[in-house]
C-alpha cells in the first residue's frame, strides 16, 4: 500500500543545478588518453570507435525498457557476423525496436555535430519521440480493472494523466497533460539561456535528463527520449552519448530518485561517472584497434617465417574469481579464434608465480593475487616444436575498504585494467566483459608478438632465418 501521492513540482530553475560540482581533472585525463590514440584516418579510428559506441547506447537504451532481453551488446555494438540472428532472438521486434533507438542516436548526434539554423524546439524533441518509437504500437496503462493495451501514437504529448509507485511506497505524479507544453518551453528557454550554455556539459546531460524525466511527457518512451535528448551536450563535447547499462538499471534509478528529492550532486556524479567510464572504454577500443593493426604486421611476419542483491554480498575475492575465469576463458577463446588461422597452436592453463609486485597502483591499497597461480598462455608451432613461448597474466583483488579499484588485472606487456566491485558481483557486468573482452585481444596479440621475436632468434642461431626477412625486421 502506498505511503502516500507526491504531487507533481514545478521545474526547479538551472541555477539549483549550477552550483554543482564536476571533477574535471578526470574527464580530461581520459580526454587525453584518446586525444593520444585516435586516428582519424585509420579504418578503426576515432569515428569508428565511437560509432561502436553508438550502437551498444541504443542497444542498452531498450533493453533499460524491457523492449527485448540484455546480452547481446557486444555483438551488435561491434557487428560480428550473426549480430543480426543474435539481435532476433532477443526478444519480439527487438531488430525493429533496435533500429528505432540507433536512429535516435545518430539524429542526437547530427545535431551536436551539424551547426543549426534555428534553437531546438518542443517540435524536436517530440520528433526525436516519432523516432524513438516508430515500431511501438501499443503501451500499457494500469486501470481500475489491471494494466491495460492501449493504443500509441507516436510523437504526441500524454493525454492522460501517468504516475510511479517509487521503491519506498510512495507514487510520484508527473506533469499533468495541460501543463505539459508549457514546462517543455521553459526547458528549451532554460537550454538556451547563457547560463546553461556556459555550464559544463555533464552538468547540462543531467538536468535536461532529470528534467524530461520529471516532466514525463509522453505516455511511453521517456526514459529512451530522456537519455537520447540529453547525450546532446556530450557528444558535442566528447563525442560519447549517456550510456546506461540495463544490467546497472538500479544506481541509474537511485539517482534520478535523488534529483526528484533535491539532491542534485548525486545525479550529476552519477552522469560524470558514466561519462569517464565511457571515454576510458572508447580509449580502450582505439588501442585495441591500433593494438590489432600493429598485430597484423607480426601475424605476417609468423606467417613468413613458417610460410603460414537480494543474495549474500560475495567477498572481493569471490569477484576476482569470477574475473580469473572469465579471463581464462575469454583468452582461450581469442588465442583460437585469431591465433588457429596462422597455424600456432595456443593452450591456456595456469602456471606457479613468482610474486611480482603488481598490484601497487595509486588510488590506494593493499592487493591480493587470485590463488597461487597466473594465467598463461602458450604458444606454439610445429615447425619449432621443442620451443613454447609463454605469457602470463594475474589477476588481484583489493585488501582494504577504502581502495576504488577493487579488482585488478596485470599482464606481461599489457597496461593494468581495474574494475569496481559493481562490475564484478554478483555477475561480470555487461561493461566489464565488454572491456575484458577487449583486454583478451590485446593480451593475445601481445603474446602473438612475444612468439614472433623469438622464432627470428632461434631460427636466425640455426642459420634457417628466410631471405625474405631481413635483420633488421625482428
Amino acid at each position: 500500500m502506498a505511503k502516500s501521492t507526491l504531487a507533481y513540482t514545478a521545474l526547479c530553475p538551472f541555477s539549483h543545478w549550477a552550483t554543482c560540482t564536476v571533477d574535471k581533472d578526470a574527464l580530461t585525463r581520459v580526454a587525453a588518453r584518446i586525444q593520444s590514440v585516435a586516428d582519424t584516418d585509420s579504418e578503426r579510428g576515432l569515428r569508428w570507435a565511437q560509432d561502436r559506441i553508438l550502437r551498444a547506447t541504443a542497444f542498452e537504451t531498450g533493453a533499460v525498457e524491457n523492449l527485448y532481453d540484455e546480452g547481446a551488446t557486444y555483438t551488435v555494438a561491434m557487428e560480428h557476423p550473426g549480430w543480426e540472428e543474435e539481435l532476433e532472438r532477443s526478444g519480439d521486434g527487438a531488430a525493429q525496436h533496435f533500429a528505432d533507438q540507433l536512429a535516435a542516436y545518430f539524429q542526437v548526434r547530427e545535431w551536436a555535430e551539424t551547426p543549426l539554423e534555428r534553437p531546438l524546439a518542443e517540435v524536436d524533441i517530440r520528433d526525436l519521440h516519432t523516432i524513438a518509437t516508430k515500431s511501438q504500437e501499443i503501451h500499457p496503462v494500469r486501470t481500475q480493472f489491471g494494466t491495460q493495451d492501449h493504443r500509441f501514437i507516436s510523437g504526441a504529448y500524454k493525454t492522460e494523466l501517468n504516475a510511479v509507485l517509487e521503491r519506498d511506497g510512495n507514487i510520484h505524479h508527473y506533469a499533468p497533460p495541460n501543463q505539459v507544453p508549457q514546462e517543455m518551453e521553459e526547458l528549451l528557454r532554460t537550454c538556451r539561456s547563457e547560463e546553461f550554455i556556459n555550464a559544463h556539459p555533464v552538468l547540462k546531460c543531467a538536468y535536461v535528463h532529470w528534467v524530461i524525466a520529471h516532466i514525463h511527457p509522453f505516455a511511453d518512451g521517456n526514459g529512451r527520449v530522456a537519455r537520447a535528448f540529453s547525450s546532446m551536450p556530450l557528444l558535442e563535447s566528447y563525442g560519447v552519448p549517456f550510456v546506461v547499462y540495463a544490467s546497472k538499471k538500479r544506481r541509474y534509478l537511485q539517482a534520478l530518485e535523488a534529483a526528484d528529492n533535491h539532491h542534485h550532486q548525486e545525479m550529476v556524479d552519477y552522469v560524470a561517472e558514466r561519462l569517464e567510464s565511457v571515454l576510458s572504454y572508447l580509449a580502450e577500443l582505439l588501442e585495441s584497434a591500433r593494438t590489432a593493426e600493429q598485430a597484423d604486421a607480426s601475424l605476417t611476419q609468423i606467417q613468413n617465417l613458417l610460410a603460414f542483491q537480494q543474495d549474500r554480498l560475495e567477498t572481493r575475492e569471490e569477484a576476482a574469481n569470477r574475473v580469473h575465469k572469465g579471463l581464462e576463458k575469454l583468452l582461450r577463446e581469442e588465442a583460437a579464434e585469431r591465433l588457429g588461422a596462422q597455424s600456432i597452436q595456443s593452450e591456456v592453463d595456469q602456471k606457479g608465480y613468482a610474486y611480482r609486485p603488481i598490484f601497487g597502483i595509486s588510488g590506494g591499497g593493499s592487493y591480493s593475487q587470485v590463488g597461487t597461480n597466473d594465467i598463461r598462455l602458450r604458444l606454439s608451432v610445429n615447425a619449432v616444436s621443442e620451443h613454447r613461448s609463454d605469457t602470463g597474466v594475474a589477476v588481484g583483488y583489493a585488501t582494504k575498504e577504502s581502495s576504488n579499484a577493487v579488482v585488478i588485472i596485470s599482464g606481461d606487456s599489457t597496461p593494468d585494467l581495474s574494475f569496481r566491485l559493481e562490475d564484478c558481483s554478483p555477475e561480470l557486468s555487461m561493461e566489464a566483459e565488454l572491456r575484458l573482452r577487449n583486454f583478451a585481444i590485446k593480451f593475445t596479440y601481445a603474446a602473438a608478438h612475444k612468439l614472433q621475436g623469438e622464432l627470428q632468434g632461434i631460427l636466425k642461431e640455426h642459420g634457417r632465418l628466410p631471405t625474405v626477412i631481413s635483420e633488421g625486421e625482428a
